[in-house]
């Protein structure tokens, strides 16, 4: 619960990015480096997402993810959340 991680009074910033892309991103940092730059305008708490619909991502972006705290979902942990959560709910957060 991302909402625990934070005082009662100061609610989260949410910022997600969603990319549909088949097979692999090559690029997949981009957005990770994107979401960086908009948690470091100010100093507000932020939850960043990266949603990418391809099977996995890089290695790169997956080291520089976790530095930052960036939540990556790829498409199967997406689809999961959908099956789980009911896309009702999944779409409403979006």
């Amino acid at each position: 619960d991302i909402f625990k991680m934070y005082d009662d009074d100061i609610s989260p910033e949410i910022y997600i990015q969603a990319k549909k892309k088949n097979g692999k991103d090559l690029n997949d940092i981009d957005g990770i480096n994107q979401l960086i730059q908009i948690a470091q305008k100010d100093n507000k708490p932020k939850v960043l997402i990266l949603i990418n619909l391809t099977d996995d991502f890089t290695l790169d972006a997956k080291a520089l993810a976790e530095q930052f705290g960036v939540v990556l979902l790829n498409g199967k942990a997406f689809a999961s959340l959908l099956l789980r959560h009911g896309s009702e709910d999944v779409i409403s957060l979006v």
